[in-house]
């Protein structure tokens, strides 16, 4: 799904509609079905939701004063022609007009449930919500919303503005997408982005005037498994930092992967710290990696995509089911100790912390380096060739165990352009 300059040139200004229904007010489908608006089910800054007297499945969108356009109704005739049916995911099932003739919203399914937002990203929520649920329950709802976003991927649609007010949640496996009309399908932008899920190449440019890439929603949905897993916290939140934008755009990644310099919010023990330490190492490197500066994934064309995701939270499903007890503080969604405490388990002199003794391979076990810092980007980089500029791929590995020197400033070349270096560019693939 390729950047495309081919944005609409249908107008999205607003139109004069002369009569908005509400309440027990009526609307009509294309085929001259009445519909009967009953009470508000919620409105927003764009539109209020009505249930409706035809069914209780079946919800209407109306939108406001000076939020009706000829775009809209272009853009949900065109997801109406492609017919998408997808479980869970709220597309249009009918345009509505008024009495007039006047477009005025559309028919959707209802969602059941409460807001990702709500229900999941703080303690207080989720004790009210999902008092019961362990970690693999939190993994396993990550898992059924990546599933409908590759759907919506598979389709050539971008969700655009993710955000977990746009998700709702009723139990692990039922999980309910809602405002699709915001959507980018064909040449219909997205028009809205929330600031803590843009990514750094998208910082103030405009939404409406340009069609996003796979590798700018990649960063979003990163930033929504991080929320997830992570108590609902920003992958840049931290002591001292600035406006989410601001912190985004240093990718001044908050917490630690190896011998990663890092700042974390409420400490070296406080919750969140506790929480990210009770990740497995694949689900910890893939973060690191896509939000750190100085991580190998970290740009628009290297993100790990939904499917990679999926790969890897399936991974830590399977670990967490399979190798652990429902009681092990990392199946814990709020853990409160750190894995391994001071002078516990074996000490690692690269990462300066103690790991148990599982997280040790018999090479690194005998230098007393962990799996964990040998296959994290070594201190002091990124480095890059003197000659094309690409990225060195440098890790604890190459340093430890294959005793490759620390590549020189402004005189490293990669394989590619010398074939007797030692040093390999990072791959532009998620291995």
């Amino acid at each position: 799904m390729a950047r495309s300059s081919n944005v609409t040139r249908i107008s999205d200004d607003p139109l004069c509609v002369r009569d908005i229904p509400g309440e027990n007010g009526k609307t009509y489908t294309r085929d001259g079905n009445e519909f009967v608006l009953r009470d508000l089910i919620s409105s927003g800054g764009e539109g209020a939701v009505y249930r409706t007297a035809f069914s209780d499945r079946l919800v209407a969108k109306i939108y406001k004063e000076g939020k009706i356009t000829r775009r809209k109704e272009r853009k949900i005739e065109l997801m109406l022609e492609k017919n998408l049916r997808h479980d869970g995911i709220c597309f249009p099932v009918e345009i509505l007009y008024n009495g007039r003739g006047e477009f005025v919203g559309y028919l959707m399914p209802r969602a059941e449930g409460d807001t990702l937002k709500n229900s999941l990203f703080g303690k207080p929520q989720f004790m009210d919500h999902f008092p019961q649920w362990k970690k693999y329950d939190v993994v396993e709802l990550a898992l059924t919303i990546l599933q409908k976003i590759q759907y919506l991927h598979d389709q050539g649609i971008l969700m655009g503005d993710i955000k977990g007010e746009n998700i709702l949640v009723e139990d692990s496996k039922k999980v309910y997408f809602v405002d699709t009309d915001s959507y980018q399908i064909g040449e219909f932008p997205c028009p809205v982005i929330s600031e803590e899920f843009t990514p750094p190449e998208l910082i103030g440019r405009r939404c409406g005037s340009r069609l996003r890439t796979v590798g700018n929603e990649n960063f979003a949905v990163a930033t929504l498994l991080f929320k997830i897993v992570m108590q609902g916290i920003n992958p840049y939140s931290h002591v001292g930092g600035g406006s989410p934008l601001e912190n985004i755009r240093k990718m001044n990644f908050s917490f630690p992967f190896g011998r990663s310099n890092f700042q974390t919010p409420g400490g070296s023990t406080g919750p969140y710290f506790c929480c990210w330490d009770h990740l497995s190492m694949k689900i910890r490197e893939a973060f690191f990696n896509t939000f750190s500066r100085n991580g190998n994934m970290s740009t628009e064309d290297t993100r790990p995509d939904v499917r990679k995701w999926i790969e890897i939270f399936s991974m830590y499903d399977h670990h967490l089911r399979k190798n652990l007890s429902p009681g092990d503080e990392s199946n814990k969604v709020y853990p409160e100790s750190l894995r391994v405490k001071e002078g516990e388990g074996i000490f690692c002199k690269a990462g300066q912390h103690w790991v148990r003794e599982k997280g040790f391979s018999v090479r690194g076990r005998s230098i007393g380096v962990c799996k964990e810092c040998l296959g994290a980007p070594f201190r002091d980089g990124p480095y890059f060739c003197s000659r094309c500029g690409g990225e060195i791929s440098y890790t604890g590995y190459d340093h430890y165990i294959k005793h490759i020197p620390v590549p020189p400033a402004g005189s490293c070349e990669c394989s590619a352009c010398n074939p007797g270096s030692e040093y390999e560019l990072v791959s532009k693939q998620f291995i």
